[in-house]
C-alpha cells in the first residue's frame, strides 16, 4: 500500500528552456503555493526547482529556447514531488559531486538540492530529476538525511542516530525510494553513536524489503559498540556490517 495519501495541488507544464522560461513557471509555483498556505517553505521549494530547472537549460537542453523542459510539483499532505525532465542525452552520476571549491562560479546545484530535499534520484539515463521533501502534520520540514541514489543503488548517510525518534521520516523515506526503483541501499553510520532496538528493526525491514525484489543492504562504518550490538543481535548473519 502506498504511503503518499491525499494531493492537495499539482503545478504541471511544458517550460521553455531559458531562463526567463525558468522564471514564469516558478512564478506559477509561488501564487499557488502561497494560495494554499506554505509560505514559509516558498524559499526551499523554489531554491530546488530553479537549481533542478537551470541544470535542464544549461546542461539537457544546451540553452537551445527552442526545446521544451516537462516539468511538474505535486503536493500531497505527507510530502512533495518534484519531477523535471529535458529531451537531452542525461549525464553519468558515478560519482556525484559533494564538495565545491570557493573559487568555482558553479556546480552546486545538486548540493543544494541535496541539503533541501529529503531524497532525489535520477533516472537510468540520467535526463529526469526526482526530489522528494517530507511533510510533517501537514507542514514541510527539513530532513537531514538524503539518499543519493545512482540508479537502483543508493546511500543514505545518517545524520543523526538510529533511535525511535527519527524513524517515521527515515521509513517513508526508504519506502518512497524503493518504490522509485531503489534495490541496493548502503546506509553509513559514520559519527553515529547509538541505535536502539527501533532502529535495529528499521535496518531489518528495510533489509527484508529489498530482499523481497532481490535487493540487498549493508551498512557501513560502524562503531565498535554498535557493531558488539548488531553481533549479538545477529544481525551480522543477514547483511554486511563493516566496521569503521
Amino acid at each position: 500500500m502506498s504511503i503518499k495519501s491525499n494531493i492537495i495541488t499539482s503545478v504541471v507544464d511544458r517550460v521553455d528552456a531559458s531562463y526567463t522560461g525558468v522564471d514564469l513557471y516558478c512564478l506559477s509555483v509561488e501564487k499557488i503555493v502561497k494560495k494554499i498556505g506554505l509560505d514559509k517553505e516558498l524559499f526551499s521549494l523554489q531554491l530546488m526547482l530553479r537549481e533542478g530547472l537551470i541544470n535542464a537549460v544549461k546542461h539537457g537542453c544546451n540553452n537551445n529556447k527552442e526545446l521544451k523542459i516537462d516539468c511538474s510539483l505535486i503536493i500531497y499532505d505527507n510530502e512533495y514531488i518534484i519531477e523535471i525532465e529535458d529531451p537531452g542525452n542525461g549525464f553519468n552520476l558515478e560519482t556525484p559531486r559533494y564538495e565545491s571549491e570557493l573559487k568555482d562560479t558553479s556546480g552546486r546545484g545538486l548540493l543544494i538540492i541535496g541539503k533541501y530535499s529529503s531524497s532525489f534520484s535520477f533516472n537510468s539515463k540520467g535526463n529526469k530529476l526526482t526530489i522528494r521533501k517530507l511533510l510533517n502534520n501537514g507542514e514541510l520540514t527539513m530532513s537531514e538525511n538524503v539518499i543519493v541514489r545512482d540508479g537502483s543503488r543508493g546511500i543514505l548517510k545518517l545524520e543523526s542516530n538510529l533511535v525511535a525518534s527519527v524513524l517515521d521520516n527515515l521509513r517513508l523515506l526508504v519506502t518512497n525510494n524503493i518504490q522509485d526503483g531503489l534495490i541496493e541501499l548502503t546506509i553509513d553510520l559514520s559519527g553515529i553513536s547509538v541505535v536502539d532496538s527501533m532502529g535495529i528493526g528499521f535496518l531489518i525491514s528495510a533489509h527484508n524489503s529489498l530482499l523481497k525484489l532481490g535487493g540487498k543492504i549493508e551498512v557501513i562504518n560502524v562503531m565498535a559498540e554498535i557493531m558488539d550490538l548488531l553481533k549479538s543481535m545477529r544481525i551480522d548473519k543477514h547483511f554486511l556490517l563493516k566496521g569503521e
